[in-house]
Parts: structure tokens; sequence; C-alpha cells
């Protein structure tokens, strides 16, 4: 831990104020908490800047460079305000910022932390973060000169944005692709041929263009450009070829005309992704019956559809691929070896040129029995004021505020 560091109440930040944070979660057993935090055993306290972690599977690497840098569920908050009580409204940290005020629903405002360690990087005197429903209503606020920065909105609002004078739109790849579940156990996809023709039958492209106004990436895998084992090469495992679909279709023993049953959240961009899907599924003889939700979750185990919409990105593997009946995994696709090659990719003890080819294996699993097709790499997308610098987005979504500052 960094030496010199206090809370905003000026108490000091050290191991032992780490290891109660991480114990109260623990022993929370709150069930969605990450299955890397789920495999601490052991916390130590070795000293007022160390801290032994003990863990019950080899996940050391991923541990330190994934979960600590993304998760939130490891924050650590003062021991005298947790003690306390009320950290939900009063929370009391060590970061470059402290709350000023709190309005539920409307407003968070946060100011200069005093005590932060390192003034270098408080470049802004304030942050207010205001509640503004997604979509519409950001954009407005964004062109009224509500706010200096918004995230969260759809790709159709790019040129609207870009043709007004004072305002820019970044987009970078994120860690999330949006994917077609195929239910494995029964119905026209219980075929691998069946599965595979999914694969022919989309054309990546026009689902980018159409859904995300050109802003994504098309593509074949679950990694996306931004991991480091991101390997290029698989995504000529498939092109579009709707006759390929069709003879595949064909030797699947599926009639043309079958109707095939999807299930969309109605949230964007899914509805969209959808439609466009089940105009191509049409041209290879597939009937696709739409069937949008607004309890994905639920319906998704209840209805057990032959298509699920959904998406993915690498904290949900787990649940995705080791665990069965979750709206990920609707009909229960089990691979042994994948979830043994799932496994390989977070032992710290591999090499790199391990994990990289154990990555490799595993998407070539998923590419050969397909019982997920993937369809576009989500961009990260935010606009802001010409006033807002040095703005950098991580590949989760997250702003780093230590480079962020204003201009007159």
């Amino acid at each position: 831990l960094r030496e010199g560091v206090e809370f905003s109440d000026g108490a000091a930040f050290n191991a032992a104020a780490v290891k109660a944070a991480w114990g109260r979660l623990l022993a929370s057993s709150v069930p969605t908490i990450p299955a890397e935090i789920k495999a601490i055993t052991r916390i130590e306290a070795v000293n007022d800047t160390t801290l032994r972690i003990r863990l019950s599977k080899p996940i050391a690497k991923v541990f330190l460079n994934e979960t600590l840098e993304n998760s939130f569920w490891l924050a650590v908050p003062s021991p005298a305000a947790a003690a306390a009580g009320g950290l939900n409204s009063k929370p009391v940290g060590a970061g470059p910022y402290v709350l000023s005020d709190y309005q539920e629903g409307q407003k968070v405002s946060l100011r200069r932390n005093p005590r932060f360690y390192d003034p270098a990087l408080q470049r802004l005197a304030g942050i207010d973060l205001i509640q503004v429903s997604t979509g519409p209503p950001a954009v407005n606020a964004l062109q009224a000169g509500t706010v200096d920065l918004i995230g969260g909105f759809a790709p159709d609002a790019v040129e609207t944005i870009k043709a007004q004078k004072g305002l820019t739109v970044t987009s970078i790849p994120s860690n999330t692709v949006y994917d077609i579940g195929l239910c494995v156990s029964d119905g026209p996809f219980a075929s691998k041929a069946a599965r595979q023709a999914m694969q022919y039958a989309l054309d990546r492209n026009a689902i980018n263009q159409g859904a995300f106004s050109g802003t994504g990436t098309p593509t074949l895998l679950p990694l996306t450009p931004v991991s480091p084992y991101y390997d290029k090469s698989l995504e000529k495992t498939y092109s579009y070829n709707p006759k390929r679909a069709r003879a595949l279709l064909k030797k699947a023993r599926i009639p043309r005309g079958t109707k095939v049953r999807a299930l969309v959240p109605t949230n964007p961009p899914h509805p969209a992704i959808s439609e466009i899907v089940q105009s191509e599924l049409e041209a290879v003889g597939l009937n696709m019956e739409i069937t949008q939700s607004t309890s994905f979750v639920t319906d998704a185990a209840r209805l057990k559809p032959d298509l699920a919409f959904v998406f993915i990105n690498p904290p949900l593997f787990a649940i995705a691929f080791e665990n069965t009946g979750t709206a990920l995994n609707v009909c229960g696709w089990k691979n042994p070896e994948a979830v043994s090659l799932l496994t390989a990719t977070r032992d710290g003890s591999k090499t790199e040129a391990e994990t990289q080819a154990a990555w490799d294996s595993f998407q070539k699993i998923l590419l050969d029995e397909s019982p997920v097709v993937y369809t576009v790499t989500a961009p990260l997308l935010s606009a802001h004021s010409d006033k807002v610098k040095g703005l950098n987005v991580t590949a989760s979504g997250a702003v780093t505020l230590g480079s962020v500052y204003m201009v007159k």
C-alpha cells in the first residue's frame, strides 16, 4: 500500500483498514460477489503497508491486474465511518474528492479532499454528478449546457451531437460484446450444424451500421481488442455467407420456414439488433419470432427461448460458461474442456504464452460448438463540451478523473 495516505477524516489508510473492509464484504455473503473475490480465504495485515491475500485457487494474476483495478467491491472506507454506519449517504474514503452534498435521485456533489496524497491529480475543483435519464434527456442536457460530460447514450445520437458546435464525441472499444445465446438442449439449435449456420447467416457489418451507427466493431469473439489476449486471426473462422448458412441448415434437417423464438430485452440496442437479425435469418429460411421482455432473467428461465439476445464481458464468463440455467446460458450448454481452459486463463502460475494458448483454445471451442454467436463489440461513447480536456475512458467505461481538467 502507498505510504502516508490518510482518509479524509484524518485516519490512516493502512493494511488494517483494508483487511477490515474486505473482511466485512466476505462475511456479508452477498450472492453477486465476483468469484475472484470469493476465492479469498485469508487476509493478513503484515504491517501498515503490506497486505497478504491467500486465495483458494491460483488466480493472483487476475486478482491483481483486473479485480483490484476495476472492482468497486473492494473500496475501502474509513474504519470510523464504517463503524458509525450510514456509508451509503455519508461515505468517507481516501480518494481525491469528498462528498459535499447528496440529493437523492438528483445530484451528488464532490469537492477536493484537502488530505489527498497528491494534489497534482486534483485538476478539478469539484464534480457534480447530475441525475439525468440516459438517452435523449442526457443528450438534451449536454446540448443545453446543463452538464459538461455524458455517457451511456444511444449510437444514433452521435451525428446529432457532432452537429452542434462546441461538442465532441469520443468512441473507443469496450470489453463488452453483444451476443445471441442459442438453446443447445432442444429445438432447431440442438444441432451444431444449425448453430454454425447462424455464424454464416449474420451480416455483422450490417448490425454494426444499423444498431450502432457504425460506432461498434463487428466480431466473432468474446474477447475484444482491448484485451491483451485478443487474437485477430480467429476472426477469420466465419464470414457472412447466406448460401453456406442455408446449406448447413439443410444438413441439420431444419425445414425452410422453421419458427425460432427469440427473447429480447427492451433496452437499446437489443431491439434494433434483433430486428436486423430477424431480417437476416429470414433470408436463410428461419422465421424468427420476437418477444420483448422487461424482466429478461425471469422470462429467460420460464420460456427457454431458442435465441436469447444478451451481452457479455470477461467478468461474466464464469457465469456464462461455468454455470448453467442463467440468462447467459439458458439451456445449460456444458463443456468441461472449455471450463478447464477458462480456469487456466485465471491461473497466476501460467506464463503469458500459456495464458494466450488457453484463451485461444477456449475461443476455438466456442467458435466450433457455437453455443453463443457474437455480433458487435460495444462502443464506449462519451460526449462533452470542448471545455473538457484530458478525458480518458477505460475499457470498463470508467472516466479517469485524475487526468480531466477544464479550460475557459
